[in-house]
């Protein structure tokens, strides 16, 4: 366009920022910011907000910052920018520190806001943060926009408070099936699975018309909950009432449901007549019906089923691993680990974390990143050591400490 001697305009540069953003582009990403100065667009807020997003978008979180601090005139577009950044960049104390200023100005947060810091505190699962959102929420008057209501039901949710989640549905005027479906979801993942069939029939009876989403929600309700006629009847009900074709998801919840209630054979012969080829949640749940159930000889003849596809996926080794290891077969169990290494398949490795005052304690599974790690470790090998003494296991400490390394 340049080359052709063609101007290019405000809107033109905020529309590829963007795009070089999605792409980690940075080095063109800072030539188009210097053209950006060149041709005076810095005054422009919708370049500027793209030139933060930009940035975030490629990790350079100090650029973004500094061109947020220089700036004198910001709009609800601008933080929300820089929030939205800190969001994606998983900064949750920067995103609500920046939003603890925000709130200190006359120009307030609106609903955009909200509903772009709300799914990191979610993920993060910091209840005080979500609690400090909803405050302002309700200061403000926002409780009537359903988006926001819907995000706060599934933060409660998730940071496991769900009489929170409860109070809001109950209060609120209008609900559309999002809303249904956070319920719905929610009280599965708390093993409520009665519950969240009874908001499928409030749901019903609200004449909203359930979508793929509400069915894996009850499908995985019923398979944790054990309700083995009621999920067919719910998986029978989106074919032949709502006419939905089932998903991936669905089938691989069916296998689970299936599976949970001791029906391997049953389980099997229903991925054999899937009209697709099975994927890793598939078989992971046959083969996690066989460790439950510690049918090591079935979940060897899925293991065949899976080298049929030639599959290298780390999921299947690991979830036939946990089979071998609920069954206090260590040896198999170590074999495939070798098998894992050798084939070079890697996964990010599990975390978890503990909130203790203001402070939060992440823990990532074999790892020294925590300034306590051999504290930890020492803890496990005593705990071992007891275990073995009083006959719960049957392996040294040492192959039992292997385990617990990521695979």
């Amino acid at each position: 366009m340049l080359n052709e001697g063609l101007a290019t305009t405000p809107v033109v540069a905020s529309s590829i920022l963007p795009a070089l953003g999605n792409l980690r582009s940075l080095k063109q990403g800072r030539e188009v910011h210097g053209y950006i100065l060149k041709r005076g667009f810095e005054s422009d807020v919708v370049v500027i907000c793209s030139l933060i997003e930009m940035y975030m978008s490629c990790k350079s979180v100090s650029v973004a910052e500094g061109i947020f601090e220089t700036m004198h005139h910001r709009d609800c577009m601008v933080w929300n920018s820089m929030i939205a950044g800190y969001s994606v960049n998983n900064d949750q104390d920067s995103a609500m520190s920046l939003l603890r200023q925000f709130w200190k100005f006359e120009l307030q947060p609106n609903y955009i806001t909200i509903l772009t810091v709300l799914p990191l505190v979610t993920e993060e699962g910091n209840l005080r943060h979500g609690k400090e959102i909803h405050g302002y929420v309700i200061r403000k008057d926002l409780v009537k926009v359903v988006s926001i209501c819907n995000s706060l039901i599934g933060m409660y949710s998730k940071c496991g408070y769900l009489d929170g989640s409860i109070k809001i549905f109950d209060r609120m005027m209008s609900k559309d099936i999002v809303t249904y479906n956070t319920m719905i979801s929610a009280h599965a993942s708390h093993g409520l699975s009665e519950h969240a069939l009874f908001f499928f029939e409030q749901m019903q009876g609200s004449g909203i018309r359930p979508n793929k989403v509400t069915f894996i929600s009850l499908l995985w309700a019923c398979s944790h909950g054990g309700m083995l006629h009621e999920g067919l009847s719910i998986y029978n009900m989106m074919m032949e009432k709502y006419r939905i074709a089932p998903e991936i998801e669905h089938y691989a919840c069916v296998v689970d449901l299936l599976g949970r209630s001791g029906d391997l054979i049953g389980a099997y012969e229903f991925v054999q007549k899937m009209p697709m080829r099975a994927d890793e949640n598939v078989f992971g749940s046959l083969l996690n019906a066989c460790r439950v159930h510690k049918n090591l000889e079935f979940a060897k003849v899925v293991e065949r089923q899976i080298m049929k596809g030639n599959s290298n996926q780390l999921g299947h080794h690991v979830l036939l691993h946990n089979a071998y290891a609920s069954d206090q077969r260590w040896g198999d169990a170590l074999m495939i680990r070798k098998a894992i290494k050798e084939k070079g398949l890697t996964k990010d490795p599990g975390s978890s974390w503990v909130q203790i005052g203001k402070s939060f304690h992440v823990f990532h599974a074999g790892g020294w990143t925590h300034p306590q790690s051999s504290d930890v470790y020492r803890a496990l090998d005593d705990l071992f050591a007891e275990m073995t003494d009083k006959g719960l296991m049957s392996t040294s400490n040492e192959a039992a400490r292997a385990l617990i390394t990521p695979v």
